[in-house]
């Protein structure tokens, strides 16, 4: 199981962060250093030859992440595997830089985010994507519970961009459609080409459009739509709303959306359908979106915007 590009980090483990089929996330800290690190344990197979097929996977995606640094992306240092212990299982060990902040998916759920606030998160996961994409690299499971605060002083803090772990490095060096050859997401962020996992037909005809990085962008819409909500983005069908996860896939594929809020002003609302556009090529790249004028307005004018009731 020893490999040359494991580290061996002595740990001391604080509290668990998180848990779930496949792994824990716990904050911890180094022994040696007392630094404060986030350490994700990927559980393995029990079985020699299939925990060697996923160890070599593992660090196959490492290899791709660890490379990544950006001010809106949570850094990935290294791994180990974790020692055999008493009742625990076997575990491939990714040590990532620690977020004493909370999740979106929390925060948004604790307060009405404010227009500035929105604004300026927004504005820090375009530039968390734009770097990814550069990299050529895409998340394809953007959500508010895989973006993390950097504080709890939400003055002051940062949004940082994790769950790295599903991430894919494009298939060429500068693609632009068929980059991706599978889907992988969650379903309420997941745009319709990764729910039809399958060629779109396009103009002129004849040109194709298959999972890419304007996936990604979809997946911002949904973010800025839970931002406001307070929920996870909803989706009505004939004013009903729909709560059956495989009914809302039908539904996107299909050409549905989620709702947008009533009566946001005008740029707020033109970003979301902009990001929200059903084929991934009206969708535009980061480097557009950075350039939007909700992003760039000035704050003068953002404060004073009245957003609607929260749903939550």
């Amino acid at each position: 199981m020893a490999n040359p590009d494991d580290h061996i980090v002595s740990l001391e483990y604080i509290r668990l962060v998180a848990s779930g089929a496949q792994g824990t996330v716990f904050e911890a800290k180094k022994i040696d250093s007392g630094e404060l690190v986030a350490v994700k344990n990927v559980y393995l197979d029990p079985d020699p030859k299939k925990r060697e097929v996923q160890t070599k996977a593992l660090r196959a995606q490492f290899d791709i992440i660890k490379n990544l640094n950006h001010a809106n992306v949570v850094r990935h240092m290294l791994t180990q595997t974790d020692l055999v212990r008493p009742n625990r299982p076997l575990a491939f060990q990714i040590i990532m830089e620690y977020c004493e902040g909370k999740t979106l998916h929390n925060l948004v759920r604790e307060f009405p985010v404010p227009p500035l606030l929105l604004q300026k998160w927004t504005r820090q996961l375009v530039d968390g994507i734009t770097y990814l994409h550069e990299q050529r690299c895409v998340h394809r499971d953007l959500k508010g519970a895989n973006i993390v605060t950097t504080s709890n002083d939400l003055n002051s803090c940062h949004v940082k961009i994790t769950d790295l772990g599903d991430i894919k490095r494009l298939m060429a060096e500068a693609t632009r459609t068929g980059e991706l050859s599978h889907a992988k997401g969650t379903f309420a962020f997941m745009s319709p080409e990764m729910i039809n996992d399958r060629q779109i037909e396009t103009e002129p005809a004849g040109e194709k459009a298959k999972l890419g990085r304007r996936t990604d962008i979809w997946s911002l819409g949904c973010v800025v739509i839970e931002m406001l909500n307070g929920t996870l983005p909803q989706f009505y069908r004939q004013g009903v709303l729909i709560t059956v996860d495989l009914a809302v896939m039908h539904y996107v594929a299909k050409g549905g959306s989620p709702t947008i809020p009533a009566e946001l002003p005008g740029k707020l609302s033109d970003f979301i359908v902009r990001c929200l556009k059903h084929h991934p090529n009206e969708r535009p790249f980061g480097d557009v979106l950075k350039q939007h004028e909700f992003l760039t307005s000035p704050e003068e004018e953002i404060k004073n915007w009245i957003l609607p009731k929260r749903l939550r």
